[in-house]
This record gives C-alpha cells, sequence and structure tokens, in this order.
C-alpha cells in the first residue's frame, strides 16, 4: 500500500470521524456569535431583526422569528455533523476513540 493509499484508506476516514465533531462545534459556535458582528455594521440575523423590529414595533414576534432561523441552522448543522460522524464510524469499522 502506498503513502497515498494509506492516507486515503486508514489515516483520513479516522482523523475525520474524530475531528468532525470538534469542526461542526466550532460552526456553531461561530453562527451563533455572529450577532456580535452586528457592533461591526455586518448585516446578520439578529440585527436585521433589530431594524425591522425598531420599524414595525412588533419585537417580540420579529425576536422569536430570528431565534427559530438560529435554531434551524444550529440544528441543521448539527445532523449533518451526526450524518458525516455515522457514516465515517461505519466507513472506519466502528473504531471508537472517545
Amino acid at each position: 500500500m502506498t503513502t497515498t493509499q494509506a492516507l486515503r484508506r486508514v489515516i483520513l476516514p479516522q482523523a475525520l470521524r474524530i475531528g468532525i465533531p470538534n469542526l461542526f462545534n466550532h460552526f456553531i459556535i461561530l453562527l451563533k456569535d455572529t450577532s456580535l458582528a452586528f457592533a461591526a455594521s455586518v448585516p446578520e440575523i439578529l440585527g436585521e431583526a433589530k431594524m425591522i423590529a425598531g420599524r414595525t414595533s412588533q419585537f417580540f414576534e420579529v425576536y422569536i422569528v430570528a431565534a427559530l432561523i438560529y435554531w434551524a441552522l444550529c440544528s441543521i448543522l448539527e445532523l449533518v455533523s451526526v450524518i458525516l460522524e455515522q457514516r465515517l464510524t461505519k466507513q472506519t469499522g466502528g473504531l471508537r476513540y472517545d
């Protein structure tokens, strides 16, 4: 087995299976931290919600919708992470390093 084959068939699947949960946790944290970007004039979900709520005076409804959007995005990222982790676990023969 060449080095490239060993890397592709053995090392990378195991490394990805171990790294996927941490990687997606960081994606979710970054998504949640985007609400801080509004202070730097970057349009994002919570910033848009603040502007819409200010125009319409429907603060509760707008913030509920923003929370649901954040929840949906985080849930989708979590689901993708679980699917990738299960797929990689199956591919590496069920080896666990937890």
